[in-house]
Parts: structure tokens; C-alpha cells; sequence
């Protein structure tokens, strides 16, 4: 098998690289070229294509994104990558790609391959054996989640569903809320007013408006990658979730109900089980609740948004963790503060 570092592809392989990803049962939206436009553009970053190949064949995909800090080198980035079905072939690539990553001035370098457990567990004592140490903030993405099997039926998912989750479903619809896909920019803002009215009362951190610009603009108007599910009541636009199309995986990744009206009825419950429907008519094998801290068996739990999801009944998998690899061992003290 051959290894390959390039800053761009041509058409041709921007083909295959898509069709490679897509294909995988470890893909992830995160690793197809186009995630880069969500990325404003500045002389601070980087991108790389890294993969592998037999016969002109992909075997493993890695899409990354670099971070030029000034008088030391470039931290690198891979999300939820590189991709590769074969265990053996994805940790063989990992190793080649270190001395790739060396020449191009690395000094740190973040993955984490979409592998859920217990093949997982192989994936991260290798990484260590590699000289990789878990890395794992609270606002990185997720790696424990709940996730729904997509082979059943409709009815079969609906009736696995706590009764509670149940009755809220078909309360917000006898009460008239109206779930819609968002058509237009417009209801974009309007779902990242929510977002930010929500983000300022529990005081945490939403991403911008401009990202949403960016991700309506390459990924949501498609209506096949990722959809943004908007509920409204007496026309007023009171809630809205973010799904993404991860191949195998349809991800709960944002969502915001309004904190200014107090409906009598779940703003949002219905909302999930439309993106769940979605993701099914999509071809996706799980619907993925978007994380999971282990909490919240009562209401009076301060982790309401885990007891949401636990309503729904997903089983609980453990993805791999975010990994970091340092280069120029010996400067370690020096270069771990500036890595992201």
C-alpha cells in the first residue's frame, strides 16, 4: 500500500475521495473536502489531504486541518478521522503518517477515528503504544452517546420509546405545534436567535451566526447531509434541531427551544423524532443523541438534557476518545501550552 500528502486534489481524486468516505462504515461529514468551507480562511491554517492507496484504489482517508503558531510550527487536527474500515490499515496509516506530519513542521497532531467500542478499545492501546495520550476537553465533541438501531421499523423505534416520550410527541402534535424543514436563511437566523438566547442563559458557549451561514450554505440547503428541523407554534418559531449525515450515523448536533414562552407541551421531542425518520430515509444505521454524561434519572437531576435523551431509549456506546500525539519530544513542556 501507498501513502500520499498533497495540499489539494484534482477533480478526479476529489471523486474518489468523496465516494471513499461516503462508503465507509467509520465516515464522518467531518472528512469530505467540503467541511473546509465552514472554515474562514487565514494565514494562520492549513489544510492537508492525506490517504492511502493499492491499485488505485482508497484504502484510508484523512482530511487535516492545521494551526500555524508563530515560531514554533503547525498544530494539526484530524476530525473524527482518518477514515478506514480495516483496524490493521488504519493504525498502519497513523504510523506512516507521523513522519509525513514531521516534515511538514508539526508539532502536534489531535485525531479521533469514528470506532466505537469494543473494536475501539483496540484502536486506543494502539495509539498509545504510538506514543498518543487521550485528549479530552469538555466542549470537544462527543465520545459516550446513546444511539438508536435505524434497521427496525418506525413503529418498532416509536414503541421503544419511554411512554412519557411518547405522550409528549403526540401532545405537541394534538396541540398544534407545525414541524417544518427550514427553507430559507431567514428561519436560519431565527434558529440561531434561539441558540443564543439559550447559550446566554446557561451560560455556554454557542457557535457564531456566521458558522451557521457557512454550514446552511455548504451542507443544509442540500437537504441530504444535514437538515435543520424548525417547530413553531401559533407561528412562532419556538424550537429547532441540527441533524447531520454521517453516512452510518445521523447526529443530533444542535438544538434550542425558546426560553421566552412557556408552551404547554414539549417543544422539541417531536423535532428529534422527525430527525430520526429522517436519518432512516437517509440510509443511516444509528441515530446518534449527540452525547451522554451517564446522569439525570430525575427530573430534579441538574442533567436535564440527558434525561431528554434517555426518553428515547438508545443504547449507550463509547466512542474512540480524542487523541494527541506531541512531536520534538524533548521540547514537550514547551510546545503543550500552545496545542489546541
Amino acid at each position: 500500500m501507498e501513502f500520499k500528502l498533497a495540499r489539494d486534489l484534482d477533480p478526479d481524486l476529489m471523486d474518489k475521495w468523496d465516494f471513499f468516505v461516503k462508503g465507509q462504515k467509520t465516515g464522518s461529514l467531518f472528512q469530505l473536502p467540503l467541511w473546509k468551507d465552514l472554515y474562514l480562511s487565514n494565514k494562520k491554517q492549513c489544510w492537508l489531504f492525506f490517504w492511502g492507496q493499492k491499485e488505485d484504489q482508497f484504502t484510508l482517508a484523512a482530511l487535516i486541518r492545521g494551526r500555524r503558531i508563530w515560531g514554533l510550527g503547525v498544530d494539526y487536527t484530524i476530525d473524527r478521522g482518518p477514515v478506514c474500515d480495516d483496524a490493521d490499515l488504519l493504525l498502519q496509516g497513523i504510523e506512516n503518517l507521523l513522519p509525513f506530519l514531521a516534515k511538514e513542521k508539526a508539532i502536534g497532531l489531535r485525531l479521533d477515528p469514528y470506532w466505537e467500542f469494543p473494536k475501539g478499545e483496540r484502536i486506543e492501546k494502539r495509539l498509545k503504544d504510538l506514543g498518543f495520550e487521550p485528549f479530552q476537553r469538555k466542549d470537544d465533541r462527543h465520545f459516550e452517546t446513546l444511539t438508536i438501531d435505524l434497521a427496525q421499523s418506525p413503529e418498532e423505534i416509536f414503541s421503544h420509546f419511554r411512554k412519557t416520550t411518547r405522550n409528549e410527541i403526540n401532545k405537541a402534535k394534538k396541540m398544534g405545534l407545525k414541524v417544518k424543514i427550514a427553507e430559507d436563511e431567514q428561519e436560519l437566523k431565527g434558529f440561531c436567535d434561539l441558540l443564543d438566547q439559550l447559550g446566554r442563559k446557561k451560560a455556554i458557549r454557542t457557535p457564531p451566526y456566521s458558522f451557521f451561514q457557512r454550514l446552511w450554505n455548504s451542507i443544509l440547503k442540500q437537504k441530504d447531509l444535514g437538515i435543520l428541523l424548525l417547530g413553531y407554534s401559533d407561528d412562532r418559531l419556538v424550537s429547532g434541531v441540527v441533524i447531520l449525515n454521517h453516512g452510518e450515523r445521523g447526529v443530533y448536533s444542535w438544538g434550542a427551544s425558546s426560553v421566552e414562552t412557556q408552551e404547554k407541551f414539549s417543544k422539541a421531542h417531536w423535532l428529534i423524532w422527525e430527525g430520526i425518520l429522517w436519518a432512516k430515509e437517509m440510509g443511516c444505521r444509528l441515530f446518534d443523541l449527540g452525547g451522554y454524561s451517564g446522569g439525570a434519572e430525575s427530573d430534579s437531576s441538574p442533567e436535564q438534557v440527558d434525561l431528554f435523551k434517555k426518553g428515547f431509549r438508545g443504547e449507550f456506546c463509547r466512542l474512540v476518545k480524542i487523541h494527541r500525539y506531541i512531536f520534538q519530544k524533548g521540547k514537550e513542556k514547551w510546545i503543550r501550552p500552545f496545542l489546541s
